[in-house]
């Protein structure tokens, strides 16, 4: 949803999710994403 949403607030809650988060397969989660036509911004 905060990918969807976009936005300098929503950036910086993915940033923290990832730091906080930092054994989860982000490569999968990346890959759901792209799946859905959702752009990561790099930001994981």
């Amino acid at each position: 949803m905060k990918l969807y949403a976009g936005g300098d607030k929503s950036r910086r809650d993915i940033q923290a999710l990832v730091r906080n988060n930092p054994d989860e397969d982000w490569e999968a989660i990346r890959t759901l994403c792209k799946s859905y036509n959702l752009d990561t911004y790099g930001l994981f």
